[in-house]
């Protein structure tokens, strides 16, 4: 009864003798839970299948923060302004756990068209504050520790509970998953381009900078702040107009000579990259906006750019001519922020959370798009790769 009360979590870094430990409970004790962290690799799969058979009464498989690297978070899904596209991105999501054997999402304040996608497909979410996770050596000392008779038989209840509930949909789950496939091809790729495009969010846009209009009149240079290699955004950038590339971090010491090289430029693209924020690069970027126009592209959580207070500072004369959040790094984000920024696609997110003062929930500044070449796969153009495998060139 102890056992059931118990979730277990595997991370990242905890390997497959993490996972050999945790069989070794499941077929000693038993389990409650067990709860990934990310997408298990072929092995992990082969491993979190036999813990689940070793069990007449197999823990719930849950999932627990990012589930893929290649599928936006929660976060960046909360920003698509269309419900039925967050609906349908819940059902692609769910479909993906689903062929993974997981039934269970621990979230907090889910969008409320996510979760109804997510459920429509048979996982459900729970509040992971409501469930105390613990690493296998943790589980290994709770069961020699003595635990009140009540407490641990209302904890044990309470998940026998949740296995019972969905072992009453996991033939349900398994049909819904057959009859529907989001992981594999082009197709799938495209779906996840789109919603990319659809959750960046431009927070500001005097005088309509964005989409840049001139663009041979205009001297433009790119900025990766925290980067020191070419980036996605800047080689994207470099597909509408020449530009000229840098890089710059906190703590370089070149930031005079770089100041004086950028202020000769009519426009400066910033890609800001999650790293080391604060006093220096606050007085850096205010100094960059004084100098020259600044469009900045923010790729990281919206909450992160709250310390950089010259870029969120509403209405200030001072602050960057436009500002897109991309509300995380990938290298779907970044190319489809330059897109975005040159008019290739148009700007339709809004913040799932207000930004301090001068940014309130549901914000977002739409801009226009098409007046340039945008770049996808062929589904994004409503062709069929497959049609294409096998032509040739002349």
């Amino acid at each position: 009864l102890k056992a059931q009360s118990l979730w277990i979590r595997t991370g990242p870094g905890g390997g497959l003798h993490e996972l050999l430990e945790t069989a070794r409970f499941v077929s000693t004790h038993g389990l409650g839970g067990l709860i990934l962290t990310e997408v298990p690799s072929a092995e992990k799969q082969e491993l979190v299948e036999y813990c689940l058979s070793l069990s007449s009464l197999p823990p719930v498989l849950a999932v627990e923060g990012r589930w893929s690297r290649e599928y936006p978070d929660l976060n960046t899904l909360s920003a698509i302004a269309s419900d039925s596209l967050r609906y349908e991105a819940g059902s692609c999501l769910a479909t993906q756990m689903g062929e993974k054997g997981v039934s269970l999402l621990l979230s907090k304040d889910m969008d409320k068209a996510l979760a109804a996608g997510l459920q429509d497909m048979h996982i459900q979410i729970l509040d992971p504050s409501g469930i105390q996770a613990l690493t296998i050596g943790e589980a290994d000392e709770r069961m020699n520790t003595s635990m009140d008779a009540e407490s641990l038989e209302h904890g044990a209840r309470q998940v026998l509970a949740l296995k019972f509930s969905l072992m009453q949909k996991a033939e349900q789950a398994r049909y819904a998953v057959a009859e529907k496939s989001c992981s594999e091809g082009s197709g799938h790729l495209a779906f996840v381009r789109d919603l990319y495009a659809q959750s960046l969010t431009v927070l500001r846009n005097q005088d309509q900078m964005i989409p840049l209009k001139d663009l041979a009149k205009t001297r433009v240079a790119c900025l990766a702040v925290n980067r020191e290699e070419l980036t996605e955004f800047q080689k994207t950038a470099a597909l509408y107009t020449r530009t000229v590339n840098f890089n710059w971090s906190p703590g370089c010491e070149n930031k005079e000579e770089l100041m004086e090289e950028l202020a000769a430029y009519d426009l400066v693209l910033l890609a800001l990259y999650p790293g080391q924020y604060g006093v220096e690069s606050d007085a850096f970027l205010t100094c960059l906006m004084r100098e020259t126009k600044v469009i900045g592209a923010w790729f990281d959580v919206s909450a992160s750019l709250k310390a950089q207070k010259c870029l969120v500072s509403g209405m200030d004369a001072q602050g960057p001519a436009g500002l897109v959040l991309a509300h995380e790094q990938s290298p779907f984000a970044e190319r489809l922020a330059a897109q975005l920024v040159f008019g290739g696609i148009a700007g339709r997110g809004r913040l799932p959370a207000a930004l301090g003062d001068s940014y309130p929930a549901g914000h977002g500044i739409g801009t226009a798009g098409g007046i340039r070449l945008q770049y996808g796969f062929p589904e994004n153009a409503g062709l069929n790769s497959v049609s294409y495998t096998h032509l040739t060139l002349p």
